[in-house]
């Protein structure tokens, strides 16, 4: 794929325009995407979740990526944009599985 071509272009030529090749809607992108979910026996997933899992590893690839991911989301702090991506749960996830309780030493 070209830099600028659409991720999921329509095989449909547009009625009154002519236009080949130009994106599907969002509503064909929800319905394909929580079909193949559904089949899987997954919930909860939508176009939506396309745009957190790609901010999601575009910060784990690179933490300070999270200001421009900021900016990209419109969000106003970069706490939002931590919890939006489930960073934050993760990292007290994490937390919680380096406890230890039982004494060393």
């Amino acid at each position: 794929m070209d830099d600028d071509d659409y991720l999921f272009p329509s095989r449909q030529r547009k009625t009154l325009t002519g236009a080949v090749g130009e994106p599907i809607h969002r509503i064909t992108a929800y319905k394909m995407i929580s079909g193949i979910a559904k089949r899987f026996g997954l919930t909860d997933i939508g176009v939506h979740s396309l745009r957190k899992t790609w901010g999601y590893h575009l910060y784990n690839d690179d933490p300070r990526n999270l200001a421009l991911l900021m900016e990209m989301f419109g969000h106003e702090d970069i706490a939002t944009t931590l919890m939006y991506l489930g960073i934050t749960q993760d990292a007290m996830d994490d937390a919680i599985r380096r406890l230890s309780f039982t004494q060393s030493g």
